[in-house]
C-alpha cells in the first residue's frame, strides 16, 4: 500500500471556525462536499469553542466548506496530506435579514443522545404532515392513533421543546394540521437527558418546526369526512402572520367521532362462570384551538404569549348483558343493564414565555409561565333488570345514576439556560410546579319518585402536588468522541384527601435522575453508542379519581386515589452503519409498576378494574431499523424488535409473589411508493405486527394492522387529496387473559376506517430553521 493510500485510509480532518475576532460562531458546520457535483460527503458541528472534526477515510478530490448563519461562507479544496484547516468567516449583514443555507443535511442524523431526521433532506415529506412523517421515522411506531418508541412503553410527544398535553386521536388531529413544509427536523430522543422532566418511562419525539422570516400569511386547511361504523366529517387547519416585529400564530380542529366498540369479558367463580358483552355507541364531539402572538423586542429577545381552549361533550349509550353459567354450562341468570352517558370538558391554557439570546457563542436564556385549568363532569344514568335463565324477569330492577365532576388547577414556572465553555456546552436550570384536583362523585337510586344518594358509593377527593426541580448538563465533544452527562433532582410534595372515606396520604420524595451518553465515531459510515437514564412515571390525575364507573350495579371501573409513581432505569448499546442502519441492544428495569387490574368479586358475583401499583417487570431487548430505498420510486422503512420480559407481583398474593416472563416480537413495515415521475402520486401501505406479549398479569394475544392510502398533490403540491384507510382486516384488537384469575377480555374499538381529506395550503412557505414553541407542561399531560 503507497503512502498516500495509507493516509487516506486514516485521514480526519480538523480545525476550528471562528469569526475576525477569534471568537466561535453558533452553529457553525463542516461540509465535506464531492468536487464534480457538490454533494455532500458528510458534515460536522462544530463545539462551543468553534473546533469541528470530519473524517474523510478513502476520499480524494473533494471541498471542504465551512458555513454558518449570518457570515458568508468559505469553500477549500482538500489535498490529500492536509488533515487541519481552520477558518475565519466575515459576518454577511445581509444574510442576517435572510438566511439561505445551500447545503443540504443528511437525511438521517445520529446524536450522543438523539437520532435527528431532516425533513428538508426527505423527498417523500412532500405534500405529507407531522404525523405521516412520524412514520418514516427510525424507531418510531405510529398504529391507530397511538404513537411510540420501539422498545418503550410510552413516549412524550413535544413540538419545540415543549410537551403536548393531548394524546390518542386529539393529538393526531393536531400533528395532521402541522404541514411537512413547516417542519424543519424530528428529533427521538430514547433516553431523555437531564434538561427534560424527569417525568415518564419513556422516550420524547421533538418536533422542531419552521418560523417565518418574511412578513406575509401563510398557513393551511383541511376538511375530510371519516367512515368506521358510523361516519362523521372534520376540519382542521392552522395558519401564520408576521409583519416585522409581530408574528401571530394559531392552529385549531373540529371533529365529531362517532365509533362503536364492543368489550366482552369472562370471569370465573367458585360455582357459576360470567360471560359479560357490552356494545356500546359513542359520539364524541370535540374542539381545540390555539391563537399565540410573539413579540421581537430587539435582535436578541423575544417575549410570547400562548391561549389554548379545548372542548369535548362525549356521550354514549351502552346495551351490557351478562350472562351467568353454572358448572353444567346452563345459564342461571341473565343481568341487563342500558346505560346513557354524558360528559362535558372544558380547558384553558394560558403560557407567558422569554428568550434572551446573550450573546453570537450560544449563551441563551428561556423562561416560561404556565396556568393550566380544566373542568369535567360525567352523568351516567343506567338501568337494571335480573332475569332467568329462559328469559323471564325475576322482578327485580334498579335505576341509577352517578355523577362525578373534577377540576384540575396547575401553576408552574421554569428557566432554562446554555452556556458554552472552552470545556463543554453547559446547560442548567430549574423548575417549580404547583398542582391542585379535585373530585366529587356521587352515587343515587331511584326509589319511588326521588333519588336517594348511596354513601357507601359516593366519594370526595383533594389532591395536592408540588414539585421543585434543578438540573445540570454537560456535552463535549473529542474528536471522533461525542460525551454528555446531567443530573436532575426533584422533590415532590403529595396529599391526597377523601373526606367521605376518611383517608389522608402524605408523600415527601427527593429524587435524582442522572443520564450519561457516549458516542464514538469509528468513521463516517460507523458509530458506537451507550446510554444510561433513570425516569420516574407521575400517574395521570384522572387515574387518581376515585370516580366509579359502574357498567352494572356489580360491575365498574375506577382510579385510585392513592397510586404512586414507579421508576425506570434504561440503558442501551446501539450501533449505527451508514446512518440508515440502527441497531440497538437495551434493558429497561421498571419498580413499582402501575396498570389496570381486573378483579372478581366472588361474593357479589361482579367484577371491576382498578388501579393499583402492582410489581416490578424487567425486559431485555434488541431493536432494528432500516431504511430501504430499492428503486426511485420506492421508499421503505423496516423495524424489527425482539425482548424477553419478567414480571414479578405480590398485589393478589402478599405471602407468595407471582412471576411471569414471555419473549416476544413486533414488526413495521412502512411503505411510500410513488407513481409518476414528478411524484405528485403517492401511495402509502403500512403493516404493523404484535405476537403475543405479557403485560403486567395479563398475556396480551396478538395484533395486527394493515393499513393502506393514496395521496395526490396539485397546484405546485398546494393542494392534497387524499384516501386512506386503516385496519383493513379488523384485526386490530385486545385480547387479554389474566394468568392469575384466568379472566379473559376481548374488545375491538371499531377501528377499521375509511378517511377522505382535502388539504390546501396558502400563502408564503417558511423558510427557516427556527423554532416557534409550543408552550405546555409535562403536568398538563397528565391531565388530558
Amino acid at each position: 500500500m503507497s503512502l498516500a493510500t495509507q493516509l487516506r485510509a486514516q485521514c480526519r480532518i480538523q480545525g476550528k471556525i471562528t469569526d475576525k475576532s477569534g471568537k466561535s460562531i453558533i452553529l457553525s458546520t463542516a461540509v465535506l462536499l464531492n468536487k464534480t457535483d457538490s454533494n455532500i460527503i458528510a458534515t460536522a458541528e462544530a463545539d462551543s469553542a468553534g473546533n469541528y472534526s470530519i473524517s474523510c477515510a478513502g476520499l480524494r478530490d473533494i471541498l471542504l466548506k465551512a458555513t454558518a448563519p449570518g457570515y458568508t461562507a468559505q469553500t477549500i479544496r482538500v489535498a490529500e496530506t492536509n488533515t487541519r484547516f481552520d477558518f475565519v468567516l466575515d459576518e454577511n449583514t445581509k444574510a442576517l435579514a435572510s438566511v439561505t443555507i445551500t447545503a443540504q443535511k443528511p437525511l438521517i442524523e445520529h446524536k450522543a443522545d438523539r437520532i435527528i431526521y431532516n425533513v428538508e433532506s426527505s423527498v417523500a415529506a412532500d405534500g405529507s404532515d407531522a404525523y405521516d412523517l412520524l412514520k418514516k421515522v427510525p424507531g418510531v411506531t405510529v398504529s391507530k392513533d397511538v404513537i411510540g418508541i420501539a422498545g418503550k412503553s410510552s413516549v412524550m410527544v413535544m413540538i419545540n421543546e415543549k410537551t403536548v398535553e393531548i394524546d390518542g386521536e386529539e393529538l393526531a388531529a393536531v400533528l395532521k394540521s402541522i404541514g411537512s413544509d413547516n417542519i424543519s427536523r424530528i428529533e427521538v430522543i430514547t433516553t431523555p437527558p437531564a434538561k427534560y422532566d424527569a417525568e415518564g418511562n419513556s422516550g420524547i419525539i421533538n418536533i422542531i418546526t419552521k418560523k417565518a422570516i418574511d412578513d406575509g400569511l401563510s398557513g393551511n386547511i383541511t376538511a375530510g369526512y371519516r367512515q368506521n361504523s358510523m361516519g362523521a366529517p372534520f376540519t382542521e387547519g392552522a395558519f401564520n402572520y408576521k409583519k416585522g416585529s409581530w408574528d401571530v400564530y394559531g392552529n385549531g380542529n373540529i371533529m365529531n367521532t362517532n365509533w362503536k366498540p364492543v368489550e366482552q369479558y369472562t370471569a370465573f367463580y367458585p360455582t357459576e362462570r360470567l360471560e359479560q358483552k357490552n356494545n356500546i355507541t359513542n359520539q364524541f364531539p370535540w374542539g381545540r384551538c390555539q391563537l399565540g402572538i410573539d413579540y421581537k423586542l430587539n435582535k436578541n429577545s423575544t417575549i410570547g404569549l400562548l391561549y389554548t381552549y379545548g372542548t369535548s361533550d362525549p356521550q354514549s349509550n351502552e346495551l351490557i348483558k351478562a350472562a351467568f353459567y353454572n358448572k353444567y354450562n346452563v345459564i342461571d341468570s341473565i343481568v341487563s343493564t342500558g346505560a346513557h352517558t354524558n360528559e362535558s370538558g372544558r380547558r384553558n391554557v394560558l403560557n407567558l414565555n422569554y428568550e434572551w439570546r446573550i450573546d453570537s457563542s450560544g449563551k441563551k436564556l428561556n423562561v416560561a409561565a404556565d396556568y393550566f385549568t380544566r373542568k369535567g363532569r360525567k352523568t351516567r344514568d343506567f338501568t337494571t333488570t335480573d332475569n332467568y335463565g329462559d328469559g323471564s324477569a325475576t322482578g327485580i330492577a334498579s335505576i341509577d345514576r352517578s355523577i362525578g365532576t373534577q377540576v384540575v388547577d396547575i401553576e408552574s414556572i421554569k428557566a432554562d439556560m446554555e452556556w458554552p465553555t472552552a470545556l463543554a456546552n453547559i446547560s442548567f436550570g430549574g423548575k417549580a410546579s404547583m398542582v391542585h384536583n379535585t373530585s366529587d362523585n356521587t352515587f343515587k337510586y331511584l326509589e319511588g319518585s326521588e333519588y336517594i344518594t348511596d354513601p357507601g358509593k359516593t366519594n370526595q377527593f383533594d389532591y395536592k402536588e408540588n414539585t421543585q426541580a434543578l438540573y445540570l448538563s454537560a456535552k463535549r465533544t473529542y474528536k471522533a468522541w461525542e460525551l454528555q452527562a446531567g443530573l436532575r433532582g426533584e422533590y415532590t410534595q403529595t396529599t391526597g384527601y377523601s373526606p367521605t372515606m376518611g383517608q389522608s396520604n402524605v408523600n415527601n420524595y427527593f429524587k435524582l435522575f442522572p443520564t450519561v451518553y457516549i458516542q464514538y465515531a469509528a468513521s463516517e459510515d460507523h458509530s458506537f453508542r451507550i446510554s444510561y437514564s433513570k425516569r420516574i412515571d407521575r400517574p395521570d390525575f384522572w387515574l387518581l379519581n376515585p370516580f366509579r364507573y359502574y357498567s352494572t350495579t356489580n360491575s365498574y371501573t375506577e382510579g385510585n386515589p392513592f397510586l404512586q409513581p414507579s421508576y425506570n432505569n434504561n440503558i442501551e448499546l446501539s450501533y449505527t452503519l451508514k446512518s440508515n442502519y440502527t441497531f440497538t441492544l437495551y434493558t429497561q428495569i421498571q419498580d413499582n409498576v402501575y396498570t389496570q387490574v381486573l378483579q372478581v368479586d366472588t361474593i357479589n358475583s361482579g367484577l371491576y378494574f382498578r388501579m393499583a401499583n402492582v410489581g416490578k417487570s424487567v425486559n431485555y431487548g434488541f431493536t432494528s431499523n432500516g431504511r430501504f430505498e430499492p428503486t426511485n420510486w420506492w421508499e421503505s422503512n423496516v423495524q424489527l424488535t425482539a425482548y424477553y420480559g419478567t414480571f414479578s407481583s405480590a398485589y393478589y398474593n402478599e405471602l407468595q409473589a407471582s412471576k411471569y416472563s414471555k419473549s416476544s416480537f413486533s414488526i413495521s413495515v412502512n411503505n411510500s411508493i410513488f407513481l409518476n415521475e414528478n411524484k405528485t402520486l403517492l401511495a402509502e401501505v403500512n403493516f404493523v405486527y404484535q405476537a403475543n406479549q405479557q403485560s403486567a398479569f395479563d398475556m396480551e394475544y396478538a395484533a395486527g394492522n394493515l393499513d393502506m392510502g393514496i395521496k395526490a398533490m396539485f397546484f405546485n403540491k398546494r393542494l392534497i387529496v387524499a384516501l386512506e384507510t386503516a385496519d383493513i382486516l379488523a384485526t386490530d384488537r385486545t385480547q387479554l387473559k389474566n394468568l392469575y384469575n384466568q379472566s379473559l377480555t376481548n374488545n375491538y374499538e371499531d377501528e377499521r376506517e375509511l378517511r377522505f381529506s382535502l388539504s390546501y395550503k396558502f400563502g408564503k412557505r417558511h423558510g427557516t430553521d427556527e423554532e416557534r414553541e409550543q408552550k405546555v407542561s409535562e403536568e398538563e399531560k397528565r391531565a388530558k
